[in-house]
């Protein structure tokens, strides 16, 4: 149940049990949660119902099971079952797209290792600017602590006055 190529480079579509899937759907109409409906190229293709809290409307979502995850593939009331061989057949088509993409991306990750495995251990050429810059920065941290500081104890300072002014007002009308 593999899938094989043709020499133009598409899908010949292999065998499989689809005729199960409105079936396996249909058959637990009513109940949420997730079922393997069928099974394409050795990837299980899995079916979920769920219904919101609200009651009204269940919505069902189709994926093709992966390995690093679920390729979900577009489902609706109106699509026929022959539109939805041909999404999974679309979702399968891109598998060899995304492993040469993969590919392309290790060969370029290996290269850039490559390059920085001769740097490993070597002094880090804008040392000295790095720590101008640090330098800099906790000078800067220093003034911002001693401004807050200030700061705090004149709002402290304020506030005590505040305080005395209004008892002040307090007491003249307790005289009053």
């Amino acid at each position: 149940m593999t899938p094989t190529k043709t020499p133009r480079s598409k899908w010949r579509r292999p065998e499989a049990d689809l005729t199960s899937a409105p079936g396996s759907v249909s058959a637990h109409r009513g109940q949420t949660g997730d079922w393997t409906v069928a099974r394409i190229g050795g990837f299980d293709v899995v079916a979920s119902r769920h219904r919101p809290r609200s009651g009204r409307d269940e919505t069902v979502e189709i994926a093709l099971e992966r390995t690093d995850g679920s390729a979900a593939v577009q489902f609706s009331a109106e699509l026929t079952a022959l539109g939805l061989v041909s999404r999974l057949e679309h979702a399968l088509d891109r598998f060899e797209a995304e492993l040469a993409q993969h590919r392309r991306s290790l060969i370029e990750n290996r290269r850039r290792l490559a390059d920085y495995q001769p740097r490993i251990g070597l002094a880090f050429d804008l040392q000295g600017e790095l720590d101008a810059k640090l330098a800099d920065l906790a000078a800067l941290e220093d003034s911002l602590a001693k401004t807050s500081a200030d700061e705090g104890d004149a709002a402290d300072t304020s506030l005590d006055d505040l305080l005395n002014k209004l008892r002040r007002v307090d007491e003249q009308e307790d005289e009053a």
